[in-house]
């Protein structure tokens, strides 16, 4: 067990090292919400800046989109931005804790599955290389230390999974309870990573309840650890119920907490859905090669465990059915946005310690496949920094937000207060402008939805104070020409208009 300690501890020194020199050696986690995805960033990061704002509990989460009613509106379990909010300075909100707590994930799963995988494969190289797999992923690394709650999920899940493993070699109540609170952390903060976890269960409860033994040690020590292994699953299963409920108490439409599946597709809708999956699987989540290795490595893995140990196989079978059935329920939100496939890298990494675990056994194959993996694994640390920095350059959105940002001091002092609420026009988006301002109110999105001046009204009665405008919007809108403002005041190219 020594000799496993010292090679984790090493090994994830190492990999966090590789790391910040991804994030451009800590310059990316003091960022705001930037490059792909900030209107989805910025929805994260505004759940944090209104905990730390109004000082909401835990269970009463609200964002900077009032929509129809104040905010109100959950979809993953907000305890990252909770805690960011509880652990920012006095004087402000410091959305960088977001990024932390995510990153966090990755420090604690990096130290548990290089212990596991290393107790399992017994090769110092090829662990090192099934334990860094996610982060030769540009989309993965760009995520890890972001505003969204993707890689910290899938980072949960295979550290439950590692310790899990630890729990049934020693039979350590200790690795069962903490795998279980990362099992339901992951669960809460997103179900769709759960898959490992249902296959866990399955196979827990063939050998409970058929007595067929899938590995050299049970699985489950006793009922009332089968009991206990469930309580990840409810838990998961309330927290459903709960934002169901929620998002239907205050009249929220804005998460999509339902399925999307391929079949409700159009035609035009289901190409793209293809085509952002083979552009993507070859470019952003992994290079072409390790990509299409991945898929040789799932293939390969479920083969040889079949031949192996076939119940392994069967079970390696049904995980990848399971992640196809929840790729294709959920086709709608996979096609558009990238970080929904996060979840799938969880079958590679069990794959690869698959195969690695029966082929090692022969020296020929503990010679060879190092041979082969480290060398990619070197090339592949480059393509992934080369791409990532092309990720971090993007400006999507990133030109107007951060001229907008400027304007944000200077909001006191013309009168536009902390809680005065504002519509921005000329903002596509949810809450880019609304966090950048660090004002409630609408968007344009929202505009698009009203229909006449009867629904400004409404606005006015849910305190609408204010009227931004970007540069060059105001002609686009003629519903404004007749309204009378108090004043109207130009900041860095925007029209902020009182009403």
């Amino acid at each position: 067990m020594k000799k496993t300690i010292t090679y984790a501890l090493l090994s994830t020194a190492l990999q966090l090292i590789i790391l910040l020199a991804f994030y451009n050696l800590n310059e990316e986690f003091n960022k705001a919400p930037h490059s792909v995805h900030t209107w989805r960033q910025c929805d994260g990061a505004s759940f944090g800046l209104h905990y730390y704002t109004y000082g909401n509990s835990l269970f009463y989460p609200q964002f900077y989109n009032i929509e129809f009613s104040n905010g109100e509106a959950v979809s993953e379990f907000p305890i990252i931005y909770w805690l960011a909010a509880k652990l920012s300075g006095t004087s402000h909100f410091q959305a960088e804790w977001i990024r932390y707590l995510s990153f966090l994930f990755v420090a604690i799963y990096l130290l548990i599955a290089n212990a596991a995988i290393f107790d399992i494969i017994k090769s110092y190289a090829l662990s090192f290389y099934t334990a860094f797999l996610p982060f030769l992923s540009v989309v993965f690394c760009f995520y890890s230390n972001n505003f969204l709650p993707d890689v910290p999920a899938t980072c949960a899940i295979l550290t439950a999974l590692s310790m899990y493993y630890f729990y049934v070699k020693n039979s350590n109540g200790l690795w069962l309870m903490l795998s279980l609170f990362f099992f339901t952390l992951a669960g809460l903060l997103k179900i769709t990573v759960l898959v490992p976890y249902f296959i866990l269960l399955l196979a827990a409860f063939i050998e409970l309840f058929l007595g067929k033994k899938i590995f050299h040690s049970a699985l489950i020590k006793s009922y009332k650890h089968a009991v206990m292994l469930l309580l990840p699953l409810l838990l998961a299963a309330a927290w459903i119920v709960f934002l169901k409920t929620y998002n239907t108490h205050y009249g929220s439409h804005y998460f999509l907490t339902k399925t999307f599946p391929y079949w409700e597709l159009d035609d035009y809708h289901k190409s793209e859905f293809w085509e952002a999956f083979t552009v993507r699987w070859s470019d952003d989540y992994f290079s072409r090669v390790t990509g299409k290795i991945a898929l040789i490595v799932i293939v390969f893995s479920m083969v040889i465990a079949f031949v192996k140990k076939r119940i392994v196989g069967w079970l390696l079978l049904v995980f990848l059915l399971l992640q196809i059935t929840i790729t294709t329920l959920f086709a709608g939100q996979y096609y558009i946005h990238d970080y929904y496939a996060i979840a799938l890298v969880s079958l590679p990494i069990i794959a690869y310690i698959t195969l690695f675990y029966f082929l090692s056994r022969k020296l020929i194959w503990r010679i060879l496949l190092p041979l082969i993996f480290i060398p990619y694994l070197i090339s592949d640390i480059f393509y992934t920094k080369e791409k990532l920095q092309l990720r971090f350059e993007t400006k999507w959105e990133d030109e107007w937000s951060e001229k907008l940002a400027k304007c944000t001091p200077e909001l006191e002092k013309i009168g536009l207060l902390k809680n005065d609420k504002i519509l921005v026009l000329g903002d596509p988006s949810s809450c880019i402008s609304l966090y950048t301002l660090q004002r409630k109110g609408w968007t344009q999105m929202n505009f698009y939805f009203f229909k006449g001046i009867d629904d400004i009204d409404f606005m006015k009665r849910h305190g609408l104070a204010w009227v931004v405008f970007f540069p060059d919007t105001r002609n686009k809108f003629p519903v404004w020409d007749n309204m009378k403002f108090k004043k109207t005041i130009l900041i860095n190219g925007f029209e902020f208009a009182q009403l």
